[in-house]
């Protein structure tokens, strides 16, 4: 996990769990909110890598919606790179074929 707390701002990122290992991830982010909310803070943001399926996820924590801007700039390895990820990593049926291998 990655947390970087500014000005009563909670910016969380959490790395992927290992459902063989148990779903420790969502009680490690409300632990983390908790002990931010003590310290004052009054805005969190829970960082994600803009998957579909964080949604119902996020959506745990009564988010408000506000509109977020990526601007990038790549070459062709970095166009593949974003097409592997998003067609292959992104794939659940192809992500667990890779892990099995």
């Amino acid at each position: 996990a990655v947390n970087c707390e500014y000005k009563k701002h909670l910016l969380l990122w959490m790395c992927g769990k290992d459902c063989a290992r148990g779903d420790y991830g969502e009680y490690l982010n409300w632990e983390f909110i908790k002990a931010a909310k003590s310290r004052g803070c009054t805005v969190v943001e829970n960082w994600g890598t803009e998957q579909k399926m964080l949604c119902v996820y996020k959506s745990k924590f009564n988010p408000s919606l506000q509109p977020s801007y990526v601007l990038a700039r790549d070459d062709a390895i970095g166009r593949l790179a974003g097409w592997t990820y998003s067609h292959i990593i992104g794939n659940h049926r192809l992500h667990s074929l890779l892990k099995a291998g």
